[in-house]
């Protein structure tokens, strides 16, 4: 079996996709940072994989690219709100490790 990489940005529907690829059976690693996740996987999903679709084309032949795109009004909020968790988790967890 071929692998599937969805090359879209985040929160352009990877998370989406993944789920509907995990409920066809498929073996999915949303966000894979290892090489061994990138190897298991069937389908992978999210960063980085959606900046580097050329280099992983070479590394795993005749696999199947899904580009999501979504309308540039609608990406922005939903981004920023994301980054805007992340950040609020970063700080918390920081202020838990300067009280330790």
């Amino acid at each position: 079996m071929s692998k599937v990489f969805i090359i879209g940005l985040p929160r352009t529907g990877t998370t989406s996709i993944s789920v509907a690829l995990l409920e066809m059976g498929l073996l999915v690693a949303h966000t894979a940072f290892t090489k061994k996740a990138f190897e298991k996987a069937d389908a992978v999903s999210d960063a980085p994989c959606f900046s580097d679709y050329m280099h992983l084309d070479t590394l795993f032949p005749n696999s199947r690219f899904v580009y999501l795109s979504r309308g540039l009004e609608q990406w922005l909020p939903s981004i920023a709100m994301l980054l805007e968790k992340w950040h609020r988790i970063c700080a918390l967890k920081q202020a838990i490790l300067a009280q330790s």
